[in-house]
């Protein structure tokens, strides 16, 4: 399979920690032929609050006093060389909207997990990409809770030699796709996926988007072209092909973001079977294309930010579902932590709808500057 960057990762619940990785950081890893296997984690990690992915942390990092507070556990892991991700996008169980929520406008989301289940789960990640955050894409085979490793995978560009620092730093960065088969090239004004360019109204930018595919696995039928989160130029084959390639001229009017989508045509799904995960797929992250400073057009992302500030509220009140992975140990003590940490949790919650009603007065204000 060749996988040169494989993160295995120590879980964690309320309770306790499972697949426990014997060191982190330099002394965690092993290399060998130009191959990596680098400790990561997936902690804290609750149905309440959803999971939070780790890689690259130099020691581990764990609050079991307040377990709820994910933006002080990332401000630690931060300040440990480690960068953070919220896994299982789009998986309604977990609530992992509401940490996207509340740790994307302190800088405390480095990467969103876009791909498992051989399918890409973009609903959450369109809508905070069209609020102007800027959020990678990622994939995980999260076993042994979902497919076998390696069935869907994150490439990331990297600059200089291959190390678990350097691929994390290259995800940070935004430059990477996700895929169970496809390869992808993308570029705006020949600049790549992860790059931000400053633009005016009324400017042409030139993209080239291109995907491959090893044809003794699958062919392509089809590539996309994404602009803040809507397909607007596609090329489809009169047959499938082992390479695609789409050149689109853009007019900026807005803000907004680019990626490219491409689908094969067969299965692969080993672990599970259904009709649901029967493709081949990849997507870019984005390439963002910021006038006066927003990848997102102002007036759309106030109205977003409306749908955030009811989701919150939302939360404040709800009730904790139970639904924790390990059923067997975890959610009486996640009960307990909910009810003692209410408090906390809300305040924290507070403090970030402020900063969204702020954030929408000054997007008010751009957008009646660009009418």
């Amino acid at each position: 399979q060749n996988l040169r960057m494989h993160w295995l990762n120590e879980i964690g619940n309320s309770t306790s920690q499972h697949f426990t990785q014997y060191a982190c950081g330099p002394p965690g890893e092993y290399s060998e032929d130009g191959h990596y296997v680098a400790s990561g984690g997936e902690d804290p990690r609750t149905d309440y609050l959803g999971h939070v992915l780790t890689l690259g942390q130099d020691e581990r990092v764990r609050r079991a006093s307040d377990y709820l507070r994910y933006d002080r556990f990332v401000q630690q892991l931060h300040a440990a060389g480690g960068i953070a991700g919220i896994a299982h996008m789009d998986f309604a169980q977990f609530w992992q909207d509401v940490a996207l929520a509340l740790l994307a406008p302190e800088g405390g989301v480095d990467f969103v997990e876009i791909m498992q289940f051989n399918s890409i789960h973009a609903r959450d990640w369109y809508r905070f990409l069209n609020m102007g955050f800027k959020l990678p894409a990622a994939a995980g085979s999260d076993w042994p809770y979902m497919a076998l490793p390696g069935s869907v995978r994150t490439y990331v560009q990297l600059e200089g030699e291959l190390s678990p620092d350097a691929w994390a730093e290259g995800l940070r960065a935004g430059r990477s796709f996700v895929s169970n088969g496809p390869m992808l090239n993308l570029s705006v004004d020949g600049k790549p996926v992860g790059s931000r360019l400053a633009v005016s109204a009324g400017d042409k930018v030139e993209i080239s988007a291109e995907a491959l595919i090893e044809p003794s696995r699958d062919l392509l039928e089809r590539i996309d072209l994404i602009v803040g989160g809507k397909v607007v130029a596609s090329v489809t084959p009169e047959s499938p092909a082992e390479q695609l390639t789409l050149e689109h001229t853009h007019t900026i009017d807005r803000g907004t973001w680019v990626a490219v989508q491409a689908h094969g045509v067969k299965s692969r799904d080993i672990f599970f079977q259904g009709d649901y995960t029967m493709r081949n797929i990849a997507h870019s992250s984005p390439i963002y294309l910021e006038l006066d400073g927003m990848s997102a057009d102002p007036a759309q992302a106030a109205a977003l930010m409306t749908e955030v500030l009811e989701r919150l509220a939302w939360f404040k009140e709800a009730k904790y579902a139970r639904n924790d992975n390990e059923i067997w140990e975890s959610p009486e003590r996640t009960a307990e932590l909910v009810d003692s940490q209410k408090q906390d949790v809300v305040a924290w919650v507070d403090r970030l709808m402020d900063w969204y009603r702020k954030r929408q007065s000054e997007l008010g204000a751009l957008a009646a500057k660009a009418r």
